[in-house]
């Protein structure tokens, strides 16, 4: 296996100095129903081909690093989110965050990425990428990313009460 390179990216390594989503952040955010924008947010507008952006981390290309940032943690903000419901596709999502956070516990299935809609897969693939490409564990780029996953894990293990 190839070794990692120290990042290049954004200035911080370490999992302590990776940026906090706070209100601020939420607040300028782009919202989604679905595939549909209801309120545009503030700085880059949202993917209008998602595949490209996809192509290029998985490509490796000189980039990747900054777009795993720039779209890799907007779309695991997404996908937690989504995930915190109760429907088909909130419980397909906590299994591929499980997945990524512990996955000798909780292994994927990739069928379910068939249950998702485009954006969902678009987001999922691209955490999935995050995780595979990042030097850092995914859950620990949110903020209390580790509660969120142990509420998922409690969720999925039927212990909902």
């Amino acid at each position: 296996m190839k070794d990692r390179e120290p990042s290049k990216g954004k200035g911080w390594r370490d999992s302590d100095d990776a940026p906090e989503l706070d209100e601020k952040w939420l607040e300028g955010a782009h919202w989604y129903l679905g595939d549909q924008l209801i309120r545009k947010g503030r700085g880059r507008p949202p993917l209008d081909k998602p595949d490209e952006v996809l192509g290029e981390v998985i490509s490796g290309g000189a980039s990747y690093e900054d777009k795993l940032v720039d779209h890799g943690i907007p779309a695991l903000v997404n996908l937690i989110n989504v995930a915190q419901g109760h429907s088909g596709q909130s419980h397909h999502l906590r299994r591929l965050l499980l997945g990524v956070y512990n996955g000798d516990e909780w292994p994927f299935e990739l069928q379910r990425l068939r249950a998702l809609d485009r954006k969902l897969q678009i987001d999922s693939l691209l955490v999935v990428a995050l995780a595979t490409f990042s030097p850092y564990e995914v859950h620990t780029l949110v903020k209390d990313g580790d509660l969120v996953m142990k509420e998922f894990w409690r969720r999925e293990s039927g212990q909902e009460g």
